[in-house]
């Protein structure tokens, strides 16, 4: 994401130190980069959906943020949650990208066992 040069990081990915949750992409657009799960921070779906609007206030916002795909604590799943957000923000567009959601190496809970050689 970071070598987007609309980022204004030219390629580079910033260091925890140097991360915001703001980016500006142009004149009337700018990125929330939401940098905690809601499901590990312990928030409710209408947490979420409060706080991120509460970033995302006036223009046009751009959202990326972490989701674990199963129910964790107060949160749903990840469809669920995205299904929330469409309804409340009514985006042009969503993308989804699965990314390995464990920092377990050969097992995940939610997708079995690592195949991967």
């Amino acid at each position: 994401m970071f070598r987007d040069p609309r980022l204004g990081t030219k390629g580079d990915i910033p260091t925890v130190a140097k991360l915001t949750d703001d980016f500006r992409l142009g004149a009337d657009r700018r990125l929330y980069l939401r940098l905690t799960s809601p499901h590990e921070a312990g928030e409710s779906l209408n947490d979420f959906i409060g706080k991120t609007r509460g970033k995302m206030t006036d223009g046009r916002w751009c959202f990326a943020g972490p989701l674990h795909p199963g129910a964790f604590k107060q949160m749903p799943d990840a469809a669920a949650t995205v299904g929330q957000f469409i309804a409340d923000f009514d985006p042009e567009r969503v993308r989804v990208v699965a990314l390995w959601p464990s920092h377990h190496v050969d097992e995940n809970e939610e997708f079995g066992p690592d195949t991967v050689e």
